[in-house]
């Protein structure tokens, strides 16, 4: 009887004796001294993350063959005398696309507005890879439409500051395009050209194939090239605007302009 007692005393004493802790060692606390396992592991749940790299989208406007830049002299298809004075156009969901369709969102709204040359240059940090199209809205898709601008800061592409909101409508101009035009040879510019275009008909989507970009860590920056031809808006193309007499829209009261603009307008991106 006393060796029975004995015996389980000695067992209990050398169980007491091993230290518990986490035997697993594909845990990050796995300890190498512990002779039994007490349900303490804990694991790295964290998914690793995708290398990126730094990507610059660059907007070129020109006009035809020659650089483009605001209140400059240029002619028409018709030999008319052209200065525009102000251009602004939304662009959302910029995507990078690769060769399996999978996206890579680039920025989901941004305003081109090229008498601030900062607004042409958008940088992100891109995960790495052979993109080989570049699609986009030219407007804002219906979300973005309805936000309230005042709830945004100062800097914000669709806040208060940047004047590209109706309140009459309660909604965003898409595009802007203000200027004149001498159509009498005088040299004077005198005919006021002003295009508003904007509701939610006339977001228009871009698809540009062949915009090959390989994204690797081992590039400080990669710059792609975007142009937008104003040429191609107004004054050449299938659909030419006669600024002579389709001179003025807000929209809703020439709503076929608006219409033809900004169909050229999604068509003039290269």
């Amino acid at each position: 009887m006393y060796k029975i007692v004995f015996v389980v005393i000695i067992s209990l004493a050398l169980s007491a004796c091993k230290k518990k802790g986490c035997t697993d060692n594909r845990a990050i606390n796995y300890d190498q001294a512990a002779d039994t396992d007490n349900g303490s592991c804990i694991y790295d749940t964290v998914v690793p993350q995708p290398d990126t790299t730094n990507y610059r989208l660059q907007i070129i406007p020109v006009f035809g063959n020659e650089n483009f830049e605001l209140n400059q002299q240029y002619s028409t298809n018709i030999g008319d005398k052209v200065k525009i004075e102000d251009l602004k156009f939304y662009l959302s969901d910029i995507n990078l696309i690769k060769a399996d369709n999978s996206e890579e969102l680039v920025a989901d709204v941004i305003l081109i507005d090229l008498r601030k040359s900062s607004s042409l240059i958008i940088e992100r940090n891109i995960t790495e890879g052979n993109y080989q199209s570049l699609k986009f809205n030219l407007g804002l898709t219906k979300e973005l439409n309805n936000q309230d601008p005042s709830t945004f800061v100062k800097s914000h592409p669709l806040s208060t500051f940047q004047n590209m909101y109706w309140t009459w409508s309660t909604q965003y101009k898409f595009g802007v395009i203000e200027g004149r035009a001498d159509t009498t040879g005088n040299g004077a510019f005198n005919h006021t050209l002003l295009y508003h275009m904007g509701t939610d008909t006339l977001l228009r989507k871009v698809s540009l194939e062949n915009k090959n970009v390989v994204l690797s860590e081992n590039d400080e920056v990669t710059t792609q090239k975007l142009e937008i031809d104003v040429n191609q808006v107004l004054f050449a193309g299938n659909d030419i605007i006669d600024i002579r007499e389709d001179f003025y829209t807000q929209t809703t009261d020439s709503f076929a302009l608006s219409v033809r603009i900004q169909d050229n307008f999604s068509k003039a991106f290269e």
